[in-house]
């Protein structure tokens, strides 16, 4: 059976910086297919979604044209502010 991934994209603006989310969820029944059916949309919400294996987010930032350094980036405001935002989700959920 075809693995299916579902692609989603959120932006928000501030005065200082753009972010721009980008969340892919893949469903796999039974073993992962090479085929893969992109679907640019969030996944239904009668889909439970449930992790079979860690969470990966990876984050990327430009800056002027130029890419911004992981070290930066760990640094950042924005970063700070998502891994908080994750742990009290984590606890609360």
């Amino acid at each position: 059976m075809p693995t299916i991934a579902f692609k989603s994209k959120v932006r928000t603006v501030s005065e200082n910086c753009t972010l721009n989310l980008v969340i892919r969820h893949r469903l796999v029944a039974g073993e992962p297919s090479e085929d893969v059916c992109n679907i640019n949309a969030s996944p239904p919400q009668s889909i439970a979604i449930t992790l079979t294996a860690p969470l990966m987010i990876t984050i990327s930032g430009v800056l002027n044209g130029k890419r911004i350094p992981q070290e930066k980036l760990k640094e950042s405001n924005v970063a700070q502010h998502l891994v908080e935002y994750l742990r009290v989700v984590a606890i609360g959920g």
